[in-house]
């Protein structure tokens, strides 16, 4: 998942040193790794879908962490650097709660699915906020010290107020199935 163009949707073993102390999610200025490939999947409480089926606007859905199993997870707790809505890894391999629930809305689409490229919103489903990341929200020396293991990564929040392009995201690229 890429964020205006220069920010991928990642995470790692990291845990956050305030608020929820879950697994910290983060944009990476780089996309070369695993640390940001994600497995969608149905939503919390919904039947599995088949691997490689469209996913329809509106959709409930769920995204796994590739390489630690945790979904991208959001409630109320404030995020360390903006102050909007957490957003972190919870859950293990892909189990979790209603908290992991995610809709994907079009941005600017004339069909019913989400295509590769496409730019969308992701709107968390318990809250009514939307994803987001941007670079005022940059992890620096000044706000996360010398040791800082995500050095340059921007922070992932939701919020409910529209930012313009830093709420828009897009698959860019991956492993895709198709049927």
């Amino acid at each position: 998942m890429e964020n205006g163009g220069t920010h991928y949707l990642s995470s790692a073993q990291h845990k956050i040193n305030s608020g929820s102390n879950q697994q910290l999610v983060t944009s990476s200025p780089t996309r070369t790794d695993s640390s940001s490939l994600w497995i969608i999947a149905s939503g919390h409480g919904i039947e599995p879908c088949v691997p490689g089926a469209k996913i329809a606007f509106g959709s409930k859905i769920r995204f796994t962490h590739m390489n630690t199993g945790s979904n991208l997870h959001s409630h109320g707790y404030k995020s360390p650097l903006t102050n909007n809505q957490e957003v972190t890894g919870f859950g293990d391999d892909g189990s979790g709660d209603a908290g992991d629930n995610w809709k994907v809305s079009p941005h600017r689409s004339k069909g019913n699915y989400w295509k590769r490229d496409e730019v969308v919103f992701i709107n968390h489903l318990d809250t009514g906020a939307k994803l987001g990341s941007s670079m005022k929200a940059q992890f620096t020396r000044n706000n996360c010290g010398n040791r800082c293991p995500v050095m340059d990564h921007l922070e992932v929040y939701s919020a409910k107020v529209n930012h313009g392009a830093s709420m828009m995201w897009k698959a860019e690229h991956g492993v895709y199935l198709s049927l």
